[in-house]
């Protein structure tokens, strides 16, 4: 047996076997009485979930996830609904209110569908690429609909919480540790048990924001902390992290503690700020007189975001450039070889 499941009101038992098949019990005068057995994937069943008795949606090695709608009539479950997935599907989980579905593929890849209003069918809405390892456990939790993914190959357990104004699902928290199997309970906590040995562990789902040395220890809600100074909530990364869209120079951050800057300029942790790469402008002294200008060899000066030839030194020129490695000569005389020489073909 792979997996059992009972429905919201306690009134149905469905199994789910290693030969593929799916067995139905209905609860009835206080006991379980058989009602139906079918194949549902052949060669092995991977994993089911039901909320209600209405539907019923199973995964396999066969690389398919399958809907199966119970009928009244005939006491029994149809299939309504195929999809096909690159990978074998480990896991899959339906959502207390049987809007979204989510499923753990063996190649690392979490996919989310959400049910249609209009034909009732699953669309797939998000495709997750986070873990590196086999999914072996998805859940949703029953406050909000929130997926847990376990990663059995990359020792993660990551948190992701529904964004209807990215009609999708954005990362909050990631646990480390070894995985085999993830559950919810109704207190909102995050169970995670390893392979190796038999301890569990025991999360609460809700942020701790005085962990976050950046936040200000309050959080605005369940799911994100208050941030100080020039630190903002990152959704995507479950932290504070630097405002780096307020920093010029910057493209974006790749940690909590420093913006990634563009081409040309480092961050300056002392700072805070890009600064331009001196060592790397030609005929720079290589220092930093501030984040955007150089000090220069002698004989050159700073121009906007280059060393220029200071002009005003090198005799018989006007004084101005011609641009960075060249002057303008006065009358009579030409550029040539960094100096001013005499234009000997109108003498």
């Amino acid at each position: 047996m792979w997996k059992v499941v009972i429905t919201n009101d306690g009134k149905r038992i469905l199994c789910g076997s290693g030969d593929g098949s799916v067995t139905v019990w209905n609860l009835v005068n206080g006991q379980f009485v058989l009602l139906q057995s079918f194949m549902a994937h052949p060669p092995a069943l991977y994993s089911l979930t039901a909320k209600s008795a209405g539907i019923l949606i199973t995964s396999g090695r066969d690389a398919t996830v399958r809907f199966w709608a119970y009928q009244p009539l005939t006491s029994s479950y149809v299939s309504i609904q195929n999809i096909t997935c690159n990978d074998e599907v480990n896991d899959v989980e339906l959502s207390y209110d049987e809007k979204f579905l989510v499923a753990g593929l063996n190649n690392g890849l979490v996919l989310v569908w959400k049910r249609s209003t209009t034909t009732g069918n699953f669309d797939l809405i998000q495709t997750i690429t986070y873990h590196t390892g086999r999914i072996i456990g998805v859940r949703f939790n029953a406050i909000a609909d929130k997926i847990i993914v376990s990663g059995n190959g990359d020792s993660k357990v990551s948190v992701w919480s529904y964004d209807p104004a990215m009609t999708g699902f954005v990362f909050r928290s990631v646990k480390a540790g070894e995985v085999f199997a993830v559950a919810i309970d109704s207190k909102n906590h995050l169970i995670s048990c390893p392979y190796s040995n038999p301890l569990c562990t025991l999360y609460s789902l809700k942020l701790n924001c005085t962990e976050d040395p950046r936040s200000n220890g309050t959080s605005l809600g369940d799911y994100e902390c208050a941030c100080t100074g020039a630190y903002l909530w990152s959704s995507t990364n479950g932290e504070c992290r630097l405002n780096c869209s307020n920093t010029q120079f910057a493209v974006s951050t790749s940690s909590p503690y420093y913006c990634d800057c563009i081409a040309g300029f480092y961050w300056n942790a002392s700072f805070y700020l890009c600064y331009r790469n001196c060592s790397a402008v030609p005929s720079s002294a290589g220092g930093n007189i501030n984040a955007t200008s150089c000090y220069c060899g002698s004989g050159y000066k700073w121009n906007t975001d280059s060393c220029w030839l200071d002009c005003a030194l090198v005799p018989d020129s006007s004084g101005g450039n011609a641009n960075a490695s060249a002057c303008e000569c006065i009358k009579g005389f030409v550029w040539g070889a960094e100096v001013c020489r005499r234009d000997c073909s109108i003498v």
